[in-house]
């Protein structure tokens, strides 16, 4: 199976405080590991880059370490790269002689903090997903899951209701995407955004009990 990695690169750039451009790519995950593909995605990933402001001659080793996270890579989770440029003051018992560092590695020890944190969709959204026979609408409109990128009509042996009637059975989110029941699950325990459109699915149970607010007299 030609599993499709999520891979999220979000960019920070200096002087900001939080990142200011989010893109998510659905790589396959075999073809990360094949060198002859290698300047294909690179390519791909070079063109994404420019386009949210990585500056040409930091692409590279960006792009590199990447492919080094690929091959390590576990097929179930998303790569998250996340890039910025940092400003680091090492001060001193005196403040006004600190030492100034500029450099955008600094992001990998300094500003884990800021790294974006996967959140999973709430156990109740996950079992309510609606369940839809696999119809010709729904295969001319999206003729393969975009997690596996199998077609909607193949089954998974590890999908037990993925059939009644002799009928392939999918899943369809709020959104109106549709997936193989058994990949969307996964997905969801890790990552609560519908991989195509980002559509939110709940994070927090509904009978869970609000924080308390602290009323000031």
């Amino acid at each position: 199976m030609n599993t499709a990695v999520p891979l999220i690169i979000q960019h920070k750039p200096k002087y900001k405080h939080e990142f200011v451009t989010d893109r998510q790519v659905m790589v396959p995950f075999s073809e990360m590991k094949l060198l002859s593909e290698r300047p294909r995605w690179t390519q791909v990933m070079a063109d994404h880059l420019s386009s949210m402001g990585v500056p040409q001659h930091e692409q590279p080793d960006i792009i590199g370490k990447i492919f080094c996270e690929g091959e390590l890579a576990l097929p179930d989770l998303p790569i998250n790269v996340s890039i910025g440029d940092t400003i680091l003051h090492i001060l001193g018992t005196n403040a006004e002689t600190g030492d100034t560092i500029n450099d955008t590695d600094t992001v990998e020890t300094i500003e884990t903090n800021l790294r974006p944190k996967f959140i999973p969709a709430t156990q109740s959204s996950i079992k309510g997903l609606e369940r839809v026979r696999l119809v010709d609408d729904i295969v001319r409109e999206t003729p393969s899951c975009l997690i596996c990128l199998e077609g909607l009509d193949h089954l998974h042996d590890d999908d037990d209701a993925a059939k009644e009637e002799g009928q392939p059975i999918i899943t369809r989110l709020p959104c109106s995407h549709h997936y193989h029941g058994y990949c969307i699950v996964r997905w969801l325990k890790i990552h609560h955004l519908c991989p195509v459109c980002r559509y939110p699915m709940p994070t927090k149970e509904e009978d869970e009990p609000r924080p308390k607010r602290i009323k000031t007299l």
